[in-house]
């Protein structure tokens, strides 16, 4: 089971969210603004996909390695169904075997 950080990430978090806003994910493209904030905030962008059989009611989900903690943590930035709107979320019962998957997918990005 992949660990739960704690809740002194809320800022980082914050902070993501709000580069994310600034950006307009859902007007600018989803995948390069999400990218390109990543980047900026010293993470790393593992992928993304469609988000429908993961999250009702969203369109697309980023899988993002940020460099929150000791060890980094994964967050999901996921796209509203309409597109219009973005959010940042950490790793849920839902999302745990996606998060299991970035987690290998990170590893083997790290040794290449």
């Amino acid at each position: 089971m992949l660990p739960r950080p704690p809740r002194d990430y809320a800022l980082d978090l914050l902070e993501l969210e709000m580069a994310l806003d600034s950006a307009q994910p859902g007007a600018n493209g989803f995948a390069d603004s999400v990218r390109e904030v990543t980047r900026a905030l010293g993470g790393t962008y593992l992928f993304d996909l469609p988000a429908s059989g993961i999250l009702d009611g969203k369109q697309r989900i980023a899988a993002l390695s940020m460099p929150i903690g000791a060890g980094g943590t994964i967050v999901f930035v996921v796209l509203s169904e309409d597109g219009s709107s973005v959010s940042v979320d950490m790793v849920t019962e839902e999302t745990a075997d996606l998060a299991r998957f970035a987690e290998a997918f990170l590893t083997l990005h790290q040794h290449f």
